[in-house]
């Protein structure tokens, strides 16, 4: 199996309403016997001060659900959460799953 880097981004975002000064996001694709098959994920890693918004009560409310994830002036798309943290109780950490179209396309 091949897998290529197609698109990546790099900026600001809105990940399930919250606005998030600088999120990574990107788009791959991997060829093997069942054809091409396309793929995207991100992650969000930025302070409280950073984003206020993203609260425990939207960490536990967004945890393992999709998100939608707003990438100005690329596009949008949806996502799941599929872990959403807070280290030393400074930190968000937020990893990301696409599914369906990547809002990079």
């Amino acid at each position: 199996m091949e897998t290529f880097k197609l698109h990546s981004y790099d900026g600001p975002a809105t990940v399930g309403g919250v606005g998030i000064p600088r999120a990574r996001f990107w788009e791959g694709a991997e060829y093997g016997t069942e054809g091409v098959i396309r793929w995207w994920e991100g992650r969000v890693k930025c302070s409280r001060s950073d984003a206020p918004d993203l609260t425990p009560a939207w960490a536990a409310a967004t945890a393992d659900s999709i998100v939608e994830v707003v990438l100005p002036a690329v596009g949008q798309g949806s996502a799941y959460a599929t872990a959403v943290t807070l280290t030393d109780g400074y930190r968000w950490e937020v990893e990301l799953r696409g599914t369906g179209p990547s809002p990079m396309a």
